[in-house]
C-alpha cells in the first residue's frame, strides 16, 4: 500500500465517523487539513510544509482535480 492510498482509506473512514456524530463533511475534512498542517509543521518545519503546500495548490487543475488523482 503506498501512502496515497494510505491517506484515501483514513479519510473514508474519519467520513464515516463523521456522518454517524452528524459532522459536515467538508468541515471534518478542513480541520483533517489544519491538523496535517500543523503535524507537518512540527515534522518538517515550516519552511518545508510550506514549499510541500504551495507545489500541491500550484497542481490544482482548473476543474478542481488534482493531477495526481488522475493517475
Amino acid at each position: 500500500m503506498n501512502k496515497y492510498t494510505l491517506a484515501k482509506n483514513q479519510i473514508s473512514t474519519l467520513l464515516e465517523e463523521a456522518t454517524k456524530q452528524g459532522l459536515k463533511h467538508p468541515d471534518v475534512i478542513e480541520a483533517l487539513v489544519v491538523q496535517a498542517i500543523q503535524e507537518s509543521i512540527s515534522l518538517r518545519g515550516a519552511d518545508d510544509t510550506r514549499a510541500c503546500l504551495d507545489y500541491e495548490l500550484s497542481n490544482i487543475g482548473s476543474d478542481g482535480v488534482h493531477e495526481i488523482q488522475r493517475r
